[in-house]
């Protein structure tokens, strides 16, 4: 079957276990955050206006960046969907826009690092109405768009527009995608160091588009809203012992790929899909080390940048979320919807670096065991309670 073919496949499955959850849930897999963006959306579309209504309150679109009421309003413009289904299809396309880039970038089995998206988290942050989507997806385009500026001897404008696109693109759906400004003036450094110093003044141009395209949205927020933030920002209350601990288990459980572990109270199911993933996993260990020279084709390679590009990525983002919510802001403890990018970026630099062509032998081996646990989580996905009633009521109806 053809790479392409593999490819639209598990998109369409994975499209069709997210609308299948989004249908059978009460309430449409949305948070009160959700219904904030959908209000605002509906301000945007209806008056071209940046205030809004939520239960006789009048909120400022200010306390989030307004790139995803926007998308949500623009498709509720082109289709007959609701609100609430256009803010899905907003996430479906940005899934579909992951598969593009993940097949533009890494031509080379891309099956294998698009099938991620299978993961639990993954399929909730798809699946709910909030901005994570997007801003995943926009931290895979930064990784990506930056590692080719930075290996470039061509093309320089170009590839300044695309990383000033998608590092704006994610900064509008998320604050904290202001930290882009930083990971790119690392790159500059880093190149400068290097003596690449056409590549040093394209990072250091965009930059300066960068941080003047976050000044004029503030700006420009400021002047529709009268506000550039819309919240009182609560220093953090928690002890720090208590965030260590929510941090490690929020951590942990991002890597139980196909079901999350209750610590305090452990369901069966949970612990049966946890085992399945630890065997599937030594197993595919253990074909690793039948490969005669295993060890020299793991060993990194100077051809392994953009997986390393793409980990360093996750990784600065951690850094500051984690910072931010241990030392400057009180905002929701940590979970999947706070570390998925992180999580996301570094299973896909793992992949990809697993995924070399000259790696081909090791993952002959591997990819059976591996893919069968993101399979194992999207099937997984549609363990809902809400489903599984209606497929008992329909049963019955039949016999």
């Amino acid at each position: 079957m053809h790479e392409n073919v593999r490819l639209l496949l598990l998109y369409l499955a994975i499209c069709a276990v997210i609308l299948m959850r989004v249908a059978v849930e009460d309430d449409g897999f949305t948070t009160p955050d959700s219904v904030h963006y959908i209000a605002a959306a509906e301000t945007i579309k209806e008056d071209l206006s940046f205030t809004y209504t939520v239960n006789d309150r009048t909120f400022f679109l200010s306390l989030w960046p307004s790139g995803y009421p926007v998308f949500i309003a623009l498709i509720k413009s082109i289709t007959p969907l609701s609100y609430l289904w256009s803010s899905k299809l907003v996430n479906l396309l940005w899934l579909g826009f992951g598969f593009l880039l993940i097949r533009k970038y890494y031509p080379v089995n891309p099956t294998f690092i698009a099938v991620i998206f299978c993961a639990n988290s993954m399929l909730d942050i798809f699946s709910y109405t909030w901005t994570e989507a997007g801003f995943t997806v926009g931290l895979l385009w930064v990784s990506l768009s930056g590692y080719r500026l930075y290996k470039s001897n061509s093309s320089y404008s170009y590839h300044i527009f695309e990383i000033v696109l998608a590092s704006l693109l994610a900064y509008s759906y998320r604050y904290v995608g202001g930290f882009i400004l930083f990971l790119l003036a690392a790159l500059a450094v880093l190149s400068l160091l290097n003596k690449k110093f056409k590549v040093f003044y394209s990072l250091s141009f965009a930059s300066l588009l960068l941080a003047s395209g976050i000044g004029a949205y503030f700006w420009f927020i400021t002047q529709v809203t009268g506000h550039y933030s819309g919240a009182t920002r609560i220093p953090p209350d928690e002890s720090f012992s208590f965030l260590v601990t929510n941090l490690s288990i929020a951590q942990v459980n991002e890597f139980f790929l196909i079901r999350k572990l209750d610590f305090e109270a452990a369901e069966r199911l949970s612990l049966v899909l946890l085992a399945l993933q630890i065997i599937l996993l030594i197993y595919a260990a253990a074909q690793l080390v039948k490969v005669r020279d295993f060890c020299a084709r793991l060993s990194a390679r100077s051809s392994d940048t953009l997986p390393l590009f793409v980990f360093a990525t996750g990784i600065a983002y951690w850094m500051v979320v984690v910072g931010l919510r241990f030392f400057v802001m009180k905002f929701d403890l940590f979970d999947f919807r706070i570390l998925a990018p992180t999580s996301f970026l570094c299973l896909v630099s793992v992949h990809m670096y697993l995924a070399a062509e000259h790696r081909a032998p090791l993952l002959a081996k591997i990819k059976i065991p591996i893919m069968s646990i993101y399979l194992l989580a999207l099937a997984h996905g549609l363990y809902k309670k809400n489903l599984i009633d209606f497929i008992l009521a329909q049963t019955k109806q039949l016999f």
